[in-house]
């Protein structure tokens, strides 16, 4: 009614003041609203989404920003703790994966910005060293698929960039890239956007989607036997990768095996207790590759199991 008003007088001084006032008691309302019936109750999302909407009646917001950064700090305190304990712990592709996932809510904010930009160094202080190691012992197949599968994480790395413009010469075909003949209980994990498909071993470590896969055994409600076939034409002299045993593999031995042209050339022994394995075979003038995981022949028992495979890649 009183911005309807101003119109007609000359001097707006008293309905300026007027409006003013009605703005502060309007603002003082908005404010215990999104306090009493959402941040105390520990709905602070909800907060913030209340106060976003009533932006638009004011021409100030400079309070109503304040205070969404307020409970932005307190919810990111929530939903980024896991990347936090990630972080303190040293496991920063978990972190870096966790803060990706929330970068749409929370870029811009200081506390995630800051955890972001000390998560993002140590990842790449974690990862050029491993890329470095491989181009020194002239594996350039396992370099290039690190540094392909971190650029996952930070695609706009210059670092990361430069490495694997370094490496075109010698082009690696990663798995995620071949089409398999067959397969089965043999899965890609290629989703960036939920921790529920957030990958780690029985250490802890956390593994980036993308060139990712995860094949299982298990006995009981329908036997799980995971494996996978593709065809190689004679094109590849190398396959390797990283073989992991992920979280929730039970205790007792299981069995990785590679089979090139039917013949068993590779067996990898992993239990829940195993650590992280880098395997590299020679599969020269080769044409079928087969992944299996399967029990020792002797086994006295049959243990849920998962194996992950990790930057895998074919090299001519």
């Amino acid at each position: 009614f009183l911005v309807g008003q101003r119109d007609y007088f000359d001097d707006t001084t008293e309905i300026d003041a007027e409006l003013q006032r009605y703005r502060d008691i309007y603002l003082a309302l908005v404010l215990d609203k999104a306090k009493t019936d959402y941040a105390d109750k520990g709905n602070f999302e909800s907060a913030m989404n209340y106060l976003e909407g009533q932006k638009a009646y004011f021409e100030d917001v400079t309070a109503i920003d304040e205070q969404i950064v307020e409970y932005k700090d307190v919810n990111f305190a929530s939903e980024g703790a896991t990347a936090t304990e990630y972080y303190e712990n040293q496991n920063f592709t978990g972190a870096m994966l966790e803060l990706n996932r929330l970068a749409t809510k929370y870029e811009g904010l200081q506390t995630y910005d800051d955890l972001r930009a000390s998560a993002e160094e140590a990842y790449l202080g974690y990862v050029i060293p491993l890329i470095d190691a491989k181009i020194s012992d002239g594996n350039t197949g396992a370099a290039y698929a690190i540094c392909e599968n971190a650029l996952g994480l930070l695609p706009e790395s210059e670092v990361l960039n430069s490495k694997l413009e370094s490496l075109s010469d010698n082009v690696p075909m990663l798995l995620s890239e071949i089409t398999l003949a067959s397969s089965d209980y043999f899965s890609r994990y290629n989703n960036f956007n939920s921790s529920d498909y957030f990958i780690r071993d029985v250490k802890g470590n956390s593994y980036v989607p993308g060139n990712l896969y995860v094949m299982s055994i298990s006995r009981g409600w329908g036997d799980e036997d995971g494996y996978a076939k593709l065809y190689a034409n004679k094109e590849y002299a190398t396959f390797g990768g990283t073989l992991a045993a992920a979280e929730g593999t039970e205790a007792g031995d299981v069995i990785f095996e590679v089979y090139v042209d039917e013949e068993l050339v590779e067996s990898i022994t992993f239990n829940n207790e195993s650590d992280p394995v880098e395997f590299s075979i020679d599969i020269p003038d080769s044409e079928w590759i087969e992944l299996k995981i399967v029990y020792p022949e002797d086994a006295s028992a049959t243990p849920s199991a998962k194996a992950i495979l990790s930057n895998c890649y074919f090299s001519k």
